[in-house]
């Protein structure tokens, strides 16, 4: 199940956000409530994101106009998460992520992202969720887990690239939505992680 967490009118929208959006986009929410998707009442639903979730798979009206890489390494049992900051503001940090090319797949677009932004070489275990940002040009970012598979080149030089801590990486996160996914994704991320190591 693809997770969603929700709608990022701006990069400032009130600390309450998460809350309002949780009672529209959660898909665990629906389910819950309401036992299916068709008993959603209409004023519950999110139209301006035409993000529809079900069970086991999402469905949506939008195509994804970015691609971005949780990427995450094994050592001695323990999970890092790889952050970068950002270009325009160095105080924060995100995961690294960009537009996707014309006949470029999203998959391949995060891997090139973390090659560009951080000089880490990954291999893709998959997409894990999807964050819609209301912006003028309609950002739809999704989000793929990389496991780390080599340094290649410095990345670039505006940034800052560093590995934390699962917990560290959560606080570090600059944007609370950014934080809800890393967050609630943990469980998938490290059941992903132990499967792809040999043996």
């Amino acid at each position: 199940m693809i997770h969603v967490v929700g709608i990022r009118p701006d990069d400032a929208y009130p600390s309450d956000g998460i809350a309002i959006l949780a009672r529209t986009t959660y898909p665990a929410f629906f389910l819950e409530c309401y036992g299916s998707l068709e008993r959603v009442p209409k004023h519950e639903q999110a139209p301006e994101s035409t993000l529809r979730c079900g069970p086991h798979e999402l469905t949506t009206m939008i195509t994804a106009t970015h691609a971005g890489a949780i990427t995450a390494k094994l050592d001695s049992g323990t999970i890092g998460i790889l952050l970068v900051t950002a270009k325009r503001n160095c105080a924060q940090w995100i995961f690294p992520k960009g537009h996707i090319e014309p006949g470029e797949s999203a998959e391949s677009a995060a891997l090139r992202e973390l090659r560009e932004e951080a000089g880490i070489a990954g291999k893709s275990l998959g997409l894990l969720g999807r964050l819609a940002f209301g912006t003028d040009e309609g950002e739809v970012v999704d989000y793929y887990l990389v496991q780390f598979v080599a340094e290649q080149g410095k990345g670039e030089s505006e940034r800052q690239v560093q590995w934390f801590r699962f917990d560290e990486a959560i606080d570090r996160l600059s944007f609370p939505d950014a934080k809800k996914l890393l967050s609630d994704l943990r469980l998938t991320i490290e059941e992903r992680l132990k499967k792809s190591q040999p043996g």
